[in-house]
């Protein structure tokens, strides 16, 4: 059933109620207080009172309709009175007049009204509005029934009627508190599930602290987060100060300090509380003051603890890449899927002259020396992608123009559906070890003083022909 539809059948019940107990107790009382000659004009003035009450409130309740798809209205529809809550009031009823009728007094000059309204409390405290009407209406017809009278008309004394109509009335008013009570524990009781669903879904332990009572409550999770059993934490306030990390107490203190004194809109820390098998881990409490006294001095404070020991953890090896990566002294780029570059480390700048402003969304491109051709490139992106890895000697250009050798290797980066995140290039110069090579070649196969080929250089290539000259023969 939507907000829209309950809405309006409880208003419809509810004016039947109204309309049918105004005609039948105003009537009676009319009888009683009224004479035959200025009934006539009071009736009409009724009747046009009436109309103006029922009006003003069918404007307010029109006002008060539900949108066919209100999504703020939360319907909550207490849970409907059984047949066994019928038949109980019933039962309690008969028995009440039962021994109503047994006892040795006149019913018909002392009703005593106020013995069957026992079972109608009973009744619409066990079962809501809908059994405490039923008590009611039998335990009227009840009574009318042991005092041997007619319930109107001139049968009955003015008095007795009276008490009759109060009789109702307290058994309607006595029905509807005790439904208003039964949805409003039932929105209480919805409301405490709300809450602890939404504080499970998001794995967060709840706290309550009153503050004048040095009080201080916690949920489930808020132990068991710290390894301890439910109602087996010890979180006194005394005991504080052997939970919490003794280098960030003073900072939880003075946080929440500052926030009992105004400085701070809320209360927020981060610290390490001591787990039951005596580890630490790092927790974010967040809460502020929800209640003050008169005075406006703070009574509860209420709010959350969170468990970000991987958060801390993450953060911590972060902080080790960073430090990697700045410090490395490997050149180091890191190029999305687009083959742009997103950063450089300092070693990078240091290599290739350029910063990492200019760098940043070009294309390693910008380094090429133009020594290595279409085909050298392509067979290297080929290996990339069939093998998301690849490793070689490259040459390339500086910003000043320079060339330099370099050991070059390339990885790939996937994330969970295997599509390339990012690529991840790592190069080192070995221009030096390059020309240091050259140095030690010319030193052994050519002459110190003329410059010329030496005789080891000369016996290498002749070995190399004859070898040669030998393979063509075969």
């Amino acid at each position: 059933m939507s907000a829209r539809t309950h809405y309006i059948r409880k208003t419809v019940l509810l004016y039947l109620i109204f309309a049918f107990s105004w005609v039948l107790l105003s009537d009676q009382l009319m009888l009683l207080l009224l004479s035959p000659e200025s009934l006539v004009e009071v009736s009409t003035a009724k009747g046009l009172f009436f109309v103006v009450l029922t009006a003003c409130v069918l404007v307010l309740a029109l006002r008060a309709v539900p949108g066919p798809n209100d999504p703020t209205e939360t319907l909550i529809v207490p849970e409907r009175a059984g047949w066994r809550s019928y038949a109980l009031a019933l039962l309690l009823v008969v028995v009440v007049l039962i021994f109503q009728r047994v006892l040795p007094i006149d019913q018909a000059k002392h009703p005593m009204m106020v013995i069957p309204l026992l079972p109608v409390m009973l009744a619409a405290a066990l079962g809501g509005f809908g059994p405490g009407l039923l008590a009611t209406s039998c335990a009227a017809a009840g009574i009318a029934y042991n005092s041997h009278t007619q319930l109107f008309g001139q049968a009955m004394l003015p008095h007795l009627q009276l008490q009759w109509l109060f009789f109702w009335f307290n058994g309607l008013l006595v029905s509807w508190l005790c439904q208003v009570l039964r949805h409003t524990s039932l929105r209480w009781r919805q409301q405490q599930q709300q809450l602890q669903r939404v504080l499970q879904g998001a794995d967060q332990g709840f706290w309550e602290l009153n503050w004048p009572a040095q009080q201080l409550i916690v949920s489930e999770k808020f132990e068991t987060m710290l390894g301890y059993a439910p109602g087996s934490m010890d979180v006194r306030i005394a005991n504080w100060p052997s939970l919490v990390h003794p280098d960030d107490f003073a900072g939880l203190i003075e946080s929440l300090q500052n926030h009992l004194s105004g400085a701070l809109s809320a209360h927020e820390a981060e610290f390490r509380m001591r787990c039951k098998d005596g580890s630490w881990r790092w927790i974010l409490t967040r809460g502020k003051i929800v209640e003050t006294d008169h005075n406006g001095q703070p009574v509860i404070l209420a709010g959350t603890h969170s468990d970000i020991s991987l958060r801390h953890q993450a953060q911590h090896e972060l902080r080790l890449a960073e430090q990697v990566f700045a410090g490395s002294y490997d050149a180091i780029m890191l190029v999305g899927a687009d083959k742009k570059i997103l950063r450089v480390n300092p070693a990078f700048c240091r290599i290739t002259g350029y910063n990492e402003q200019q760098m940043i969304g070009r294309t390693p491109a910008v380094l090429a020396s133009g020594l290595h051709d279409r085909h050298f490139y392509r067979q290297m992106w080929q290996q990339i992608t069939e093998h998301d890895c690849w490793r070689g000697e490259i040459i390339n250009k500086r910003r000043d123009g320079s060339l330099y050798s370099e050991m070059l290797s390339v990885s790939v980066v996937r994330d969970g559906q295997g599509e390339i995140n990012q690529y991840i290039g790592i190069f080192t110069d070995i221009s030096a070890q390059k020309a240091h090579a050259a140095e030690l070649d010319k030193v052994a196969n050519f002459d110190g003083l003329t410059g010329l080929p030496n005789r080891r250089l000369l016996l290498t290539r002749f070995n190399q022909l004859l070898i040669s000259a030998t393979q063509r023969n075969q």
